[in-house]
């Protein structure tokens, strides 16, 4: 594909997603005057609807021997909840707790295909990779057909727990806690179904879940309006908690390739210092991402001292194919001449640098930084985030987990 259409096609995607989440007075009345349009896609979802469920039975725990805990993660709008990190976490904790876990994943934007079954390269998925990475202990599977890899994988590895990356609309499983996730900051956008608004499905599809997340960003006046949105979904009993994402490690990109790719055990131990975060981000920043809300990756980098002088904002799940790393290398050494120029307030105080540093995000790190030449990527650095999960979520799993193994149901409302 051309450069320029790509670099339309990106344009496009931003001014969509700027659209959809607009708050200002024009943007609300063209929605309005627009939305009819969202009447053919909720054709084409009820359409998809009949062809997942009517045709297919769902596949539910009570279908296997040695029944698993069977949880999906996933949002009702656009991608940019935080899906990733939130998978990563439950994963995590339930493999401290001697569980065997296995992930389901779409694999949104691969290009290759797994000839094992496992996740090894990003180009199998690039979310998955890094899900791996970051989990090793827990097995990740990989195929658009996942009603298909629950029924092959639970009968090869009899895992303990399952859980479907970006699974909420996906309804040939039938899980048996449905975690929905919620940007913290855009919420519900316009309120409006694709292509007008961010909705993936009308607001009353939270029936189906077992409880709502809040992510990334939390403010008081935000959590009131997710109690509307509650009642408007007509589940207003679902239990809803808060996870403000929080900045966990700034490594380098040395350093971040040494740990996830086993080079290094020490990712405790890496950068996670004040001062280192305060020499890698102090200074001008040339950001590269290629994910859902590039916004909130400006603001995290912007809240630990880093001084934006470009962004080059890619589509979610971009590849960084050569025309799209040459660009980004340009970027660099065109600005790396003098940045300073553009950071009129850059502090003084001692430890500061200008010299430019190029950070970008974990998801992009797995396919960006092994195609950057060693110039450059001995300026790179990785912002590494993490979810503050709340021990009552944790509980309220552990017991549906126990329930299923008993034979009890959940008390999920589905549609």
């Amino acid at each position: 594909m051309p450069v320029i259409v790509k670099v339309l096609l990106s344009s496009i995607s931003h001014c969509a997603v700027q659209f959809h989440y607009s708050r200002k007075t024009g943007g609300v009345l063209l929605a309005r005057l627009i939305s009819p349009l969202c009447v053919f896609y909720w054709v084409g979802l009820q359409l998809h609807r009949l062809q997942q469920c009517t045709f297919n039975k769902p596949l539910r725990s009570d279908d296997f021997e040695k029944k698993p805990f069977i949880i999906s993660v996933g949002n009702i709008t656009t991608g940019g909840t935080g899906k990733t990190p939130i998978v990563i976490d439950l994963a995590s904790y339930f493999l401290k707790n001697n569980k065997t876990v296995l992930i389901l994943s779409r694999g949104h934007a691969a290009t290759q295909t797994s000839t094992d079954g496992q996740v090894n390269t990003a180009q199998e998925g690039d979310e998955a990779f890094l899900i791996q990475q970051k989990v090793p202990g827990a097995f990740v599977r990989v195929g658009k057909d996942r009603k298909s890899l629950l029924n092959t994988w639970v009968k090869e590895l009899s895992p303990d727990v399952v859980i479907l990356d970006d699974g909420f609309q996906y309804r040939r499983i039938q899980p048996d806690f449905s975690i929905v996730l919620l940007d913290g900051n855009r919420l519900l956008g316009n309120g409006y179904l694709l292509p007008v608004g961010p909705l993936r499905e009308p607001i009353g599809a939270l029936k189906r879940a077992n409880c709502l997340i809040q992510t990334k960003a939390i403010s008081p006046e935000n959590q009131k309006k997710v109690l509307e949105i509650k009642k408007q979904s007509g589940h207003p009993a679902l239990v809803s908690f808060t996870a403000p994402f929080q900045a966990s490690q700034v490594l380098t990109a040395k350093d971040w390739m040494a740990v996830y790719t086993g080079q290094s055990s020490a990712s405790n131990d890496i950068a996670t210092s004040a001062q280192k975060e305060h020499v890698l981000l102090k200074g001008a920043c040339l950001l590269v991402s290629g994910i859902a809300d590039p916004q909130s990756f400006e603001s995290a980098v912007l809240k630990l001292g880093g001084k934006i002088v470009k962004h080059c904002i890619f589509p979610d799940h971009a590849t960084y194919p050569a025309d799209s790393v040459n660009r980004i290398v340009q970027a660099f050494h065109q600005l790396n001449n003098n940045p300073t120029e553009q950071l009129t307030d850059s502090p003084t105080e001692p430890g500061n640098s200008c010299e430019l540093k190029l950070i970008t995000t974990e998801k992009d790190a797995v396919k960006l930084l092994p195609k950057l030449p060693q110039a450059v990527l001995a300026h790179a650095a990785v912002l590494c985030v993490a979810p503050q999960l709340p021990e009552e979520l944790f509980k309220q799993l552990d017991l549906s987990l126990v329930k299923i193994k008993n034979g009890e149901e959940t008390a999920v409302i589905r549609q």
